[in-house]
């Protein structure tokens, strides 16, 4: 795959900005494609239907399909965990990531991978190959010898071919009455502030960790340039099938957090740029009262984004995704009112 294949030769520097607000809390999502062709971060941002609220940063690589998917389904997942219901909430997040990463790779997360992947309906799309739409050919198949295949087998060679080669971190806010619950997998992160200072609130699932590392070569893989197998930077991950049994798995670390002020959840495409874990930038936006929160995080992805795209270029040019999570009064309270969303898409100006 040449650098053609990913970058653009223009980043998209067109700002999605989401905000809202509970009784405890208001938050702020920011994204933007930057220089890569595709956008392949999805987020989270849902009031559950049992009071609590669940806030996620996915960063999808080889394909947008895996996290836009989880980011759809992993809501519902934990909502239907019997121990969820039963406040539960660090064996629920736990059985979910992994329930949902099995489901994958089921019939059901097939299509929906498929559909997402064509963003059309799987009966639309089946007639379409049966048609022989060229368009639909994509770089994987043979579409005459698809045609041939029955919708099932169809799906199912679609669908199977994206869950192998790809793949999404997750980080994940679960607010709750009384905590704050981090699961995290991969290299999305979370930084925290508590009593004025920040804290980290996630773990980096990188192959180069000893207890990661060990865990991959006992599966009979091995780490090579710092990826698994040579190939993929993170030990962590929704999908990946092929990098499955005990080497990339969705088993989440969590952590729990009380007197919370604010959370500055992000994708490796806004960590790699920092100097630092991201301690001294979380500190900086809890200090800075001037300015609202879309400016904020506006201002931190304009400094981020590359300028240009030389050889020697190597941050800047991913995608970038996060959220400000600031609590009121500096502390969680019982939620009552439901989750207002306002919705404004600004493009930076050149």
């Amino acid at each position: 795959m040449s650098i053609d294949d990913i970058y653009l030769k223009k980043p998209k520097t067109k700002f999605t900005i989401e905000s809202g607000s509970s009784d405890d809390f208001t938050f702020t999502c920011a994204s933007m494609q930057g220089w890569r062709k595709t956008m392949e971060d999805a987020i989270i941002k849902e009031k559950l239907s049992t009071g609590e609220y669940l806030f996620g940063i996915l960063d999808g690589h080889g394909g947008f399909e895996v996290s836009s998917v989880v980011s759809k389904y992993l809501p519902r997942f934990l909502e239907s965990n019997i121990k969820f219901r039963n406040k539960q909430y660090e064996e629920s997040l736990r059985e979910s990531f992994i329930a949902i990463d099995k489901w994958l790779i089921t019939s059901e997360g097939l299509q929906a991978l498929v559909e997402e992947k064509y963003q059309m309906p799987v009966d639309d799309l089946i007639k379409n190959i049966k048609n022989q739409k060229k368009q639909l050919n994509k770089e994987f198949f043979d579409l005459s010898q698809l045609a041939k295949l029955a919708s099932k087998k169809i799906v199912e060679l679609i669908g199977t071919s994206i869950i192998d080669e790809s793949g999404s971190t997750a980080n994940i806010i679960l607010i709750t009455k009384d905590s704050v619950y981090c699961a995290n997998i991969g290299d999305s992160r979370s930084v925290g502030i508590q009593k004025g200072k920040a804290i980290i609130m996630s773990f980096d699932h990188k192959p180069t960790h000893a207890k990661e590392r060990s865990r991959i070569c006992q599966a009979g893989g091995f780490v090579a340039d710092g990826r698994v197998c040579g190939a993929l930077s993170l030990s962590r991950a929704f999908g990946d099938y092929q990098y499955k049994d005990d080497m990339v798995i969705a088993i989440p670390e969590i952590r729990v957090f009380k007197n919370i002020q604010m959370i500055f959840m992000a994708c490796d495409g806004i960590w790699e740029g920092l100097n630092d874990y991201g301690e001294n930038i979380t500190q900086k936006i809890f200090k800075n009262n001037r300015e609202p929160s879309d400016e904020k995080l506006k201002s931190l992805m304009n400094q981020i984004l590359a300028p240009s795209m030389t050889e020697e270029t190597i941050w800047g040019l991913d995608n970038m995704s996060c959220i400000l999570i600031d609590f009121k009064n500096q502390q969680i309270k019982n939620n009552k009112k439901p989750l207002k969303i306002k919705k404004t898409i600004k493009k930076q100006k050149k």
